[in-house]
């Protein structure tokens, strides 16, 4: 995608989350869950579920620092909506990394409309996230057998596939995990809620037991067996950058709104702005878009300029 074409692309997603799902907010918190049956339809009209998926098979195909500001702007909405999001984007992109041909034909299409999703299945309640993973996998004929548990695995709640950890040659340290494709109606496969986590209401994140539970041999992502090391930190590492982004927009809105609520008119009939000492021991300064304050020759933040210096719609 060229600079003119993605620029265009970022602020009509820009709009649409302000529009579509800031709107959602309030009953989110309320309901304690995501209604699926409206933010759904709307991240596909806007394009939220195709950031990573090539544009071959009907994707946005946006590289990774044209994402960053996207999540970022979820962030400042709802943290268990850009959860949702995050984890969809971070392991289509693994997939799209990763997969195999036949792999990527099969799901990257269903996953730029969300019809499909892929989630991550590595952290376990009884054990470690590396070597010392619990859930195992055996070769039996054509088939991988998997047993084990996972849980906090975020958008277990919709997910079409789950990207599985599992230990497959313990003896040998260099390729003692594998990553297997595992569909969430495998039998077997049982998927239960686990209580909201700080700051994601209304998103799922949650167990996942696996009794025998049996997937062709084919279904090893990219195809390697032994591989899953690498791969889990090649996913991790791009989604940590992510999270960054995502702390970053939190971190924006907070002061957006902390900045509103400091300039209204409060107690004594003043606003708590113009009885706080001068802005140069007040204010940070690190904020690219700013404006004077009006007091001093520091600045401040501006509460109603976004990052990308277009304007958006407030609640």
């Amino acid at each position: 995608m060229d600079q003119a074409a993605y620029e265009a692309y970022r602020d009509r997603m820009f709009e649409a989350i302000w529009r579509d799902v800031d709107s959602l907010v309030d009953e989110i918190e309320d309901t304690e869950r995501i209604p699926s049956e409206k933010l759904f339809p709307a991240l596909r009209a806007m394009g939220a579920w195709a950031c990573f998926v090539p544009e071959e098979y009907g994707g946005a195909g946006l590289t990774v620092s044209q994402y960053l500001p996207i999540i970022a702007e979820f962030a400042k909405v709802h943290g268990g909506v850009r959860a949702l999001v995050h984890v969809h984007n971070s392991f289509t992109h693994a997939l799209a990394d990763l997969g195999t041909p036949e792999q990527k034909a099969d799901l990257l299409p269903g996953c730029a409309v969300g019809e499909k999703s892929v989630a991550f299945a590595l952290t376990e309640p009884e054990h470690g996230t590396g070597l010392d993973l619990g859930t195992t996998a055996v070769l039996d004929g054509g088939e991988w057998v998997i047993n084990g548990r996972k849980w906090l695995i975020t958008n277990s709640d919709f997910a079409s596939h789950f990207i599985v950890l599992a230990k497959t040659d313990p003896g040998d340290r260099a390729r003692a995990l594998t990553a297997i494709l595992v569909p969430r109606d495998a039998p077997g496969l049982t998927i239960e809620p686990l209580p909201h986590t700080m700051g994601c209401k209304g998103g799922e994140h949650g167990q996942l037991t696996f009794v025998d539970v049996r997937v062709p041999a084919g279904d090893v992502l990219g195809g390697e067996v032994g591989a899953g090391e690498a791969q889990l930190e090649h996913m991790l590492e791009i989604s940590r950058v992510l999270v960054a982004a995502s702390s970053l927009g939190t971190a924006e809105r907070a002061l957006e709104l902390a900045a509103e609520h400091a300039r209204r008119p409060a107690r004594y009939r003043q606003a708590i702005a113009d009885l706080a000492r001068p802005c140069s021991a007040t204010w940070p300064r690190w904020r690219p878009t700013s404006t004077p304050c009006g007091r001093c020759s520091t600045t401040a933040p501006d509460a109603g300029t976004r990052a990308s210096g277009s304007p958006r719609s407030r609640r």
